[in-house]
C-alpha cells in the first residue's frame, strides 16, 4: 500500500509537471514592435529565449538578440542584456526590479545587477569597486546624488536603495521643475 501511494505520487508530480502554462504578456522586438501573447513562464534561472503562443496558437521561440523586452502579466518584466562584455552578442534575459526613469535590472545567473535610463539605450553594470564615483556618474542630473550615497554609507549592495531615491527625486522634483520652466516659457 505505502508503495503503491509513492509511485501515484511520482507519477502524478510528473503528469503536472508536464504541462506547460502559458500567461498574458506581451513583447517588444528591437523595432519597437509590441505584441500581445501567451508567454511561458520560466522555472529556470538563466533566460535567454522566450516561449510563446503566435495568432495561430502555434508555438514559436524567440531570443533575446529579436527581443528587446517582455513581460508576464502578474508577474515580472524581462529586458535583454549582454551579461558578459566580452560577448556582447551573447543576449539574455534580466530581470526588472525597480521601475522608473532609472531601471534596476537583476541578471539572476550571476546576481549581478544592471542599470538603464527609461530608454534601455544605454544599460551598465552596476560595479562593486567604485560604486559611489559610478552612481554619481549615471545619475549626474541629481546633482545631491553623492551626498545622498556618502550621508548613509552606501555600497553596491544598496544598489535599490540608491535606484529608488533617484526615482523619487526625479517625479517629485524634477518633473514638476521641468513643468514649472516650460510655463514660464509660455507666458
Amino acid at each position: 500500500m505505502r508503495y503503491t501511494f509513492i509511485l501515484i505520487l511520482v507519477f502524478g508530480s510528473l503528469s503536472v509537471s508536464g504541462q506547460t502554462k502559458y500567461y498574458d504578456g506581451h513583447f517588444i522586438t528591437y523595432s519597437n514592435d509590441t505584441l500581445l501573447r501567451k508567454i511561458k513562464v520560466f522555472n529556470n534561472r538563466r533566460i535567454n529565449k522566450i516561449t510563446f503562443l503566435n495568432e495561430n496558437e502555434k508555438k514559436e521561440r524567440f531570443t533575446a538578440k529579436k527581443v528587446r523586452e517582455f513581460s508576464i502579466y502578474g508577474f515580472h518584466t524581462y529586458v535583454a542584456v549582454a551579461p558578459i562584455p566580452k560577448f556582447p552578442h551573447k543576449r539574455s534575459f534580466a530581470k526588472v526590479i525597480e521601475e522608473g526613469q532609472a531601471r534596476l535590472l537583476l541578471y539572476e545567473p550571476t546576481n549581478r545587477y544592471y542599470l538603464t535610463g527609461k530608454s534601455d539605450a544605454h544599460i551598465e553594470k552596476v560595479k562593486r569597486w567604485g560604486f559611489r564615483g559610478q552612481m554619481s556618474s549615471f545619475f549626474r542630473d541629481y546633482s545631491d546624488m553623492k551626498k545622498y550615497i556618502k550621508s548613509r554609507k552606501l555600497k553596491s549592495r544598496d544598489v535599490r536603495a540608491v535606484v529608488q531615491e533617484y526615482n523619487r527625486w526625479y517625479e517629485h522634483f524634477f518633473i514638476p521643475y521641468l513643468e514649472t520652466v516650460e510655463n514660464q516659457g509660455e507666458h
